[in-house]
This record gives C-alpha cells, sequence and structure tokens, in this order.
C-alpha cells in the first residue's frame, strides 16, 4: 500500500515514465498526486493508464 511522502518511480510497457514523490492519493487508490523528481511539478496519474508504481529504496 503506497501512502504520501513514499518515493516512488513510475513504469509503462518497462520504461520509466517519472519518478518523484507521492504527494497524495484518492481513497480509492485510483488516482495518484506524484510531486515530480528533476523539477517537473505536480502531475495526476489514474490507475487505468496502466502505469506501473514501484516504491523506491523498500527491503
Amino acid at each position: 500500500m503506497l501512502s504520501p511522502n513514499d518515493e516512488v518511480t513510475l513504469r509503462l510497457d518497462g520504461k520509466e515514465v517519472t519518478s518523484g514523490r507521492v504527494d497524495m492519493l484518492a481513497l480509492n487508490s485510483g488516482v495518484l498526486w506524484l510531486i515530480q523528481n528533476e523539477g517537473k511539478g505536480r502531475a495526476m496519474f489514474h490507475y487505468d493508464e496502466g502505469l506501473l508504481v514501484f516504491r523506491v529504496g523498500q527491503k
């Protein structure tokens, strides 16, 4: 389960789309707001987009 402030990488078809820190999650986990790395700003991603989310640095 993701939580706010988790560091994540988003991938699509095996390629990194973006990475950053989780800002907010919808209650149904269908929407993720991400503060993207490298100054790319805040962006919203939908579960329906087919992205896979990986936590960074988790054991």
